[in-house]
């Protein structure tokens, strides 16, 4: 069977497609977005060799067409990435001799560990030229006392000498009993009653709540079971459940299959998706700690990690904790934290409860999630305003229902004294005065929010931030439209590369991610940086956003357009950015709308256009 250029799949599309391999990283560089294509190439090729097709023509680089169809070669045909200390490990492979005459090879695999190289076995191999050999090798693995990084390596030797070499990366587990950081009380609701072995196992004290309405009093979290809500029941729980988070209450959320019409922030399960790949996108949240990125790739037994998963809201008080790629992008969440009056909700679409008993990964995270639980969040709270009334910015928090307050001019020291978050829209009439005075008050511990600043207003902004600055200049070709984020900032939890990749990306081969001609708007419509180093962190690269540390509070200048922006193409991202900013700033958002109901008494009268709709695609007329 000839496959020709069997590469054009849904995850062509780069980079976008690129993060349901590589996530965030994609949107980096031209390098990182070619990574994502090596994985998916690599990963197809064998699959179209595993099946027996010749002739197999991948649509991509001649480089990487040799490495996905090496004639000599081992190919693992599962990439499940945790196991346990002392297991026994069996991993299918085809080894594949496309070459026209026979030959001889001896097969050699094993474990490379902290402990060095361990030979698990060896076989020669009689291969007839273009043949395939399928073996599945047992692995020995050690036991150990805390997780290990180790390697399954795979070797075929010609007479002693390599022929080819590849490995596989996994983590060792220890055999001990998982708990939270300290015993943790919960209610639970588990109609379905598939989750409280597994939150016992891991020393979880439960008292069983039988209907969501009765909720104990002095209940502090309280966990609804995986499966819990069903078409039935989802929509008359709710309110109970929500109102319960609205006085102050922690409400965890395990895996579900369906959700309320109404929920604080408007959430929609994507039924159809599945991730084996899973991103921490807050990876400072408490969820995550001694959590490592690979921990959350390829679980036992069916490499599914999360399913259902949330659609990545662009509205609210949420912070997607940990997303997943689709060929759009990181648009899908599997782990959200929404807040909600004074309380908050966990919800996890991680397979925890499925995976529990195999993947050892599960239980350590679902350990996690009720710690973070047990930790309360400062109280959100209004945010004050200097801006005229018609500025963008004021529209853009309107209509985000953002708690705001617009501040009386000239700005002084006792009118900012009552407001803890201040954000300023630059646009030259600030005075010297006022930014002393907006110092004093991020320096006595509240957080100002520059925007707008330019090479105009660097005069005023030093005296917001105490510290000089100067223009960046304008950025290389390759940054036209797009920015990526420094490090794991709080400021922007929750917010990916994608965010800030302004750019069309709908190419395939051969593109570069940088190219300009992709440009869909300006990140920013200036760039300034610090005159003097270490005096700001950058939290956005080009020199798109700051903070500098004052005193005993900080100063955010951010120089995005998130407000100003009016392209649709982008009206995701900018609400996105902006709805992060305002959550991680602290800064209260108004609950989504409910649903309008209608009246209990109103009477249906269907109408019968079969007569007149009934036409398929034929629809004459009189002429």
């Amino acid at each position: 069977m000839y496959a020709p250029e069997v590469l054009w799949c849904p995850f062509s599309t780069l980079p976008h497609g690129g993060t349901y391999w590589k996530g965030d990283s994609v949107y980096r560089s031209t390098y990182d977005c070619y990574q994502a294509e090596v994985d998916r190439t690599l990963t197809l090729v064998a699959g179209h060799r595993h099946i027996g097709m010749w002739l197999v023509h991948p649509w991509t680089s001649q480089a990487l067409k040799y490495e996905a169809l090496k004639p000599d070669c081992v190919v693992p045909i599962e990439a499940l990435r945790n196991y346990y200390g002392g297991e026994s490990l069996i991993r299918p492979v085809n080894i594949h001799h496309d070459k026209l005459e026979a030959v001889r090879m001896t097969l050699r695999w094993g474990v490379t560990g902290s402990a060095g190289k361990t030979e698990s076995g060896r076989e020669v191999l009689a291969m007839e030229a273009g043949s395939l050999l399928r073996r599945k090798l047992e692995f020995v693995l050690p036991d150990v006392q805390t997780p290990t990084a180790a390697t399954l390596y795979y070797r075929l030797e010609d007479d002693g000498a390599e022929v080819y070499s590849t490995v596989q990366s996994i983590t060792i587990f220890p055999r001990t009993r998982v708990e939270p950081e300290q015993t943790i009380a919960v209610a639970l609701w588990d109609p379905a009653g598939r989750s409280d072995e597994a939150l016992s196992a891991i020393g979880a004290e439960i008292s069983p709540v039988a209907d969501p309405a009765r909720i104990p009093d002095g209940t502090q979290t309280l966990v609804i079971g995986a499966e819990a809500w069903t078409e039935e029941n989802c929509d008359e729980t709710a309110g109970p459940l929500f109102g319960f988070v609205n006085q102050g209450g922690t409400l965890v959320i395990l895996h579900q299959t369906h959700w309320p019409q109404w929920s604080p922030v408007r959430i929609r399960l994507d039924r159809q998706h599945v991730a084996s790949r899973v991103w921490k996108r807050a990876p400072g949240h408490p969820v995550f700690r001694g959590i490592e990125d690979a921990w959350l790739h390829d679980w036992r037994q069916s490499h599914v990690v999360s399913s259902f998963d949330f659609v990545k809201p662009t509205l609210g008080n949420a912070t997607a904790l940990a997303d997943s790629g689709v060929k759009d992008g990181l648009e899908r969440c599997a782990l959200l934290e929404i807040r909600y009056g004074t309380g908050r909700i966990l919800a996890s679409q991680f397979r925890l409860i499925e995976s529990f008993d195999v993947e050892p990964a599960a239980p350590r995270l679902l350990a996690n999630l009720l710690t973070a639980a047990a930790t309360r969040s400062p109280a959100l709270q209004p945010i004050a305003v200097c801006a005229a009334p018609g500025a963008p910015v004021v529209g853009m928090l309107a209509f985000l229902s953002a708690d705001m307050k617009l501040l009386e001019r000239p700005l002084s020291p006792a009118g900012l004294q009552a407001h803890n978050i201040i954000l300023v829209q630059l646009d030259g009439t600030l005075t010297p005065a006022e930014g002393r005075a907006l110092y004093e008050r991020a320096a006595a511990g509240a957080l100002v929010w520059v925007r707008g600043a330019d090479a105009g207003t660097t005069r005023i902004l030093e005296e917001i931030t105490g510290c000089e600055w100067k223009e960046a200049g304008t950025p290389l070709d390759i940054w036209e439209g797009r920015a990526v984020i420094e490090g794991h900032p709080k400021a922007l939890a929750g917010l990916s590369n994608g965010e800030f990749y302004w750019k069309r990306g709908n190419f395939g081969d051969l593109h570069g991610l940088e190219k300009p001609s992709w440009k869909i708007a300006d990140l920013a419509a200036a760039y300034l940086q610090p005159a003097k180093t270490g005096s700001a962190r950058s939290l956005l690269y080009p020199a798109a956003m700051w903070v500098v540390q004052t005193g005993e509070g900080r100063v955010l200048v951010d120089l995005v357009r998130w407000a100003e922006e009016q392209n649709p193409d982008l009206q995701n991202e900018a609400r996105r950015i902006a709805s992060a900013l305002l959550t991680n700033a602290g800064v209260r958002l108004a609950p989504a709308e409910r649903m309008a109901e209608l009246p209990e008494d109103i009477v249906w009268q269907p109408i019968d256009l079969s007569p007149y709709a009934n036409m398929g695609f034929a629809d004459p007329v009189e002429n």
